[in-house]
């Protein structure tokens, strides 16, 4: 009995510390975003542009800069 008792406390904390992160781990200060959504209409300025299109971005930021492109990318012959 006391030897299971001591296997489950050296498992319990065997567990606890390796939950932990370690100290010397940093996070980045940066990160990075990519989406593309699909849109049925594009409508820009209340004129209707295009149909079926894709519109990929991607972002970036940092601490103190953030910089993000968008596009529209019609899926069928061209604009209407």
């Amino acid at each position: 009995m006391k030897n299971i008792a001591l296997l489950l406390a050296a498992l319990v904390a065997g567990t606890a510390l390796s939950a932990q992160e370690p100290a010397s781990a940093t996070k980045p200060s940066y990160s990075v975003t990519v989406d593309f959504p699909y849109a049925q209409t594009y409508v820009f300025r209340g004129l209707k542009l295009a149909d079926n299109s894709l519109q990929p971005s991607i972002k970036f930021s940092s601490d103190l800069f953030y910089a993000g492109v968008w596009s529209n990318a019609p899926l069928d012959r061209g604009y209407e």
